[in-house]
């Protein structure tokens, strides 16, 4: 179980505050970086000590590190004082001002992520899994293309032949909005995962038009789209990560 320490604040201090980060039990992740310069490696042999390696490196975060604090407590700063009013040095009035200033935590509200295939380029043809925006997306027939297909005539899509395309997802969630086309036929099949277990499986009616699909289930992390023989895309993905 873990050890809980309640830390009380005495005082605020007048400059700004310094927070010292110490990894005891586990390491922290370090992404390593040489662009200047190379890592320099010596190599030392004896008879006692076969290999000896003495590494020297400079580890410096290409981007600033986030922290957050969660607070159990709220925080609160009393105010306690009164504004005088005079005009040529006789009284008119004075305002009391008394309250209570409160820092607590805030509501934790699932974040909605968003995007769509603009950084493709027109007539791609992928045949491999590709990665992109951190999902990978596998061609379940041979291939899938990228074309200004449909509404909006302005942005990119993922145009998916009748076999169709697996969206693997970087992060388990329990809901996903996709906006999809589909100009050939009414239907397509909709198969959602959790890794190789089938937790859902639907057909939607999409006939010449751009639809929003909304799925929930537990932990998906892995949805087939079937149909559309060239003439179905996807043109925006939003789902939210489970924390």
């Amino acid at each position: 179980m873990t050890e809980q320490k309640d830390i009380a604040i005495i005082q605020w201090p007048k400059e700004t505050s310094d927070l010292i980060d110490k990894f005891k039990e586990e390491p922290c992740p370090v992404s390593l970086q040489f662009e200047k310069t190379p890592l320099n490696v010596n190599f030392l042999t004896t008879e006692k000590d076969p290999l000896d390696v003495n590494m020297k490196m400079h580890l410096i975060p290409d981007k600033a590190i986030p922290v957050c604090i969660k607070m159990c407590e709220p925080i609160c700063a009393k105010s306690d004082y009164t504004l005088n009013f005079k005009i040529f040095d006789r009284p008119l009035g004075s305002i009391s001002i008394k309250g209570t200033t409160r820092v607590a935590a805030c509501e934790n509200k699932p974040q909605q992520i968003c995007f769509n295939f603009s950084g493709m380029k027109e007539n791609t043809i992928i045949t491999y899994p590709l990665e992109y925006e951190g999902f990978t997306f596998t061609p379940l027939g041979k291939e899938f293309r990228f074309r200004y297909l449909g509404d909006p005539p302005d942005l990119i899509k993922l145009v998916f032949p009748t076999q169709g395309v697996a969206i693997h997802f970087p992060y388990s969630t329990n809901l996903v909005q996709m906006q999809v086309n589909n100009y050939a036929g009414e239907e397509l099949t909709f198969s959602v995962f959790n890794d190789d277990v089938l937790l859902d499986e639907f057909v939607e009616n999409i006939s010449n038009e751009l639809k929003t699909i909304r799925i929930q289930n537990d932990n998906i992390n892995r949805i087939h789209i079937t149909g559309g023989a060239y003439e179905a895309s996807i043109v925006e993905i939003c789902y939210q990560p489970i924390n």
